[in-house]
């Protein structure tokens, strides 16, 4: 029988591109049952085991398979992850970044405190921590339902105790109003397939890697911190190269007290974001809902410009409203909802609406649809179309969720002049005429795109980042 290491050099000499000295020794590690590099180097002339499972496994790597899905095991700080076609496979930045933040948190002498690891993929990041900090209160998020199978499966073969649940982004966190002191997050960020290794790109699955805007995920959870974290916590990002400018953006609209600092790696490249979260306003949602239940005017932020919000069935907040910004008669507000779910109580939907929905759900929408009976005529001044539109800021979405029931959302601005981009933007035209401003600043991003679907075809009526090109393509049209 051959030792270890004839196996070993064997194999060496088949030139794969993808039998690299770090695979092979991966492989002859778990199939001789070796606990790490050094019990490997310790027993390289020993008789090896397994040879005909080893071979098989070197016949799925020159397929273009990778080693961590051939062999089910990715280590990393130091523990052995099941990984599948189902999870990203962890890199080396991100246990960089989960080292780094292992450090922090240990330099503010935490010991019990509520930590979140938002997109967990296979749950490494989050176990990691739980496995390093055992007092903590650990949640991992992820909207695959296969990767929080992994997860879970991690969990237990590692005997951590990390509550994992299935959903997007920080939902769920919402909806039970929980608050954290420490938030790690990889989410996808890559632009483009054609900066993908092959490797990458034909095995591991895309929902983990690709975003579009690149910053959309980051936008929603850094909008979601003042309701989730407490005061003074950390926050760890992981990035792409180039993002550091519009996250900069994104930060000082959103957390203007709060610091910031961007981190190479160790190859030199900008991905890591920390932050120190501070509150620098009282972000009372509550107070803002019983306002517009009164049927009072709020404004608030939205990822395009600040905007001003009455419920949609009050109609002397209506007037009021009008009344304040100037407007026309006939000239319609977008009825704001929380969910996409919702859309059919207040208008007649189809089957290309649903698809829309479903492959386009990143980019902001306006949907022009045919109304229910159940919307008053000064909703839409007569008309059976209505606007609707589901923002893609979890504060709104939180605050409509809390009122009930949709707003009727305007931009913050007197009719036919520039809308108003920051809170103190909306008070210097407003002043005392809105019964309660929300706090924080618009984002500023492009307006939403405008489809109608009330005839057969789509149309655009308003042009935003979505294209009508971009929805036949993504629709197969």
């Amino acid at each position: 029988m051959a030792t270890i290491r004839e196996i070993y050099f064997k194999t060496l000499k088949r030139e794969s591109t993808y039998l690299t000295k770090e695979v092979i020794r991966s492989l002859l590690i778990k199939v001789n049952g070796l606990g790490d590099s050094t019990d490997f180097s310790l027993s390289m002339d020993k008789e090896c085991q397994n040879i005909d499972l080893f071979n098989n496994y070197v016949q799925e790597i020159e397929k273009g398979r990778p080693y961590q899905y051939v062999i089910n095991s990715s280590e990393f700080c130091n523990l052995d992850f099941f990984v599948d076609e189902r999870v990203l496979i962890p890199r080396n930045e991100t246990e960089e970044l989960t080292l780094e933040l292992i450090r922090r948190i240990r330099e503010k002498h935490m010991d019990s405190f509520n930590l979140l690891d938002v997109c967990t993929g296979s749950g490494c990041i989050a176990i990691s921590l739980a496995h390093n900090f055992p007092n903590a209160h650990v949640v991992g998020t992820d909207i695959s339902n296969d990767a929080i199978d992994v997860a879970e499966l991690n969990n237990k073969r590692l005997n951590t105790k990390v509550f994992f649940y299935h959903e997007n982004i920080v939902d769920p966190i919402l909806e039970r109003e929980e608050k954290y002191d420490v938030l790690i997050s990889n989410p996808p960020y890559i632009k483009s397939e054609e900066s993908v290794d092959p490797l990458v790109l034909n095995n591991e699955p895309h929902l983990a890697l690709f975003a579009n805007p690149q910053a959309r995920f980051y936008q929603e959870i850094i909008i979601s911190i003042p309701l989730i974290m407490n005061d003074n916590s950390i926050i760890a990002f992981e990035i792409e190269d180039d993002m550091e400018e519009r996250l900069t953006a994104i930060i000082k609209n959103v957390l203007k007290n709060s610091t910031f600092e961007f981190r190479k790696d160790l190859y030199g490249h900008t991905r890591f974001l920390f932050i120190n979260y501070m509150k620098d306003h009282d972000l009372n949602l509550d107070k803002a809902a019983s306002i517009l239940n009164d049927g009072g005017i709020v404004c608030f932020p939205t990822e395009t410009v600040m905007g001003l919000g009455v419920v949609y069935d009050n109609f002397d907040a209506y007037n009021h409203l009008n009344k304040i910004k100037n407007r026309p008669d006939d000239k319609p507000y977008t009825l704001m909802l929380d969910s996409y779910d919702e859309v059919s109580n207040f208008a007649h939907i189809s089957i290309r609406f649903n698809e829309i929905v479903e492959k386009c759900i990143e980019y902001p929408m306006t949907f022009l649809l045919k109304k229910k009976d159940n919307i008053k005529d000064y909703v839409t001044h007569g008309t059976d179309v209505i606007g609707i539109r589901v923002p893609d800021h979890n504060q709104i979405k939180s605050l409509i969720k809390k009122v009930g029931k949709p707003l009727l959302v305007p931009s913050a601005n007197k009719s036919g002049e520039k809308p108003a981009l920051t809170t103190e933007d909306a008070k210097r035209i407003f002043g005392d005429e809105i019964d309660y401003y929300l706090g924080g600043d618009s984002l500023g991003n492009l307006p939403s795109t405008i489809i109608d679907l009330t005839g057969e075809d789509i149309k655009i009526i308003r042009e935003g980042s979505l294209t009508l090109d971009e929805i036949k393509r993504r629709l197969k049209l």
